[in-house]
């Protein structure tokens, strides 16, 4: 696998901007939670607002995170599968709905096996994380799994 090319100051801005509008228009239900994540990660790139972006990595972060969870818990879905510690309110807010499953994991390590046993083909999936929670090991697994 090649390594990842280095990204420009200007593409992590334009990025979370992009993302947002094509949430509007492709999934509009998954606004609340996907333009929650995008404006995180444009107040973190942007470092015009150094201290509303101190402020969102702290205390901000948890609140956000809880609402996410309860936003989460309140769509329509079918199962919540949460990896690493920062996710562990989001997982414990997105319980109050008893028709989805939640599964929080340490590690990915430990979310690939969960994950096979739940899937079958033709589900959908939706893998939101970073490179530093190899989340992109997730996504080669499902494709070596499920392949089309």
């Amino acid at each position: 696998m090649k390594p990842p090319r280095q990204v420009s100051k200007t593409e992590k801005i334009i990025f979370p901007i992009i993302g947002i509008i094509l949430t509007c228009f492709i999934v509009p239900t998954g606004l609340p939670l996907l333009g929650m994540l995008f404006f995180g990660n444009l107040l973190k790139e942007s470092g015009v607002t150094k201290r509303l972006a101190t402020t969102a990595s702290g205390p901000l972060i948890d609140i956000v995170t809880i609402l996410i969870g309860l936003t989460v818990g309140m769509m329509d879905l079918d199962a919540l599968f949460a990896v690493g510690p920062e996710s562990t309110a989001m997982a414990e807010a997105a319980q109050v709905n008893a028709r989805i499953v939640v599964r929080h994991f340490p590690s990915t390590d430990a979310l690939w096996r969960d994950l096979r046993d739940f899937l079958k083909p033709g589900d959908q999936v939706l893998v939101k994380g970073s490179r530093g929670m190899k989340m992109e090991q997730v996504v080669n697994h499902l494709l070596e799994w499920f392949p089309n």
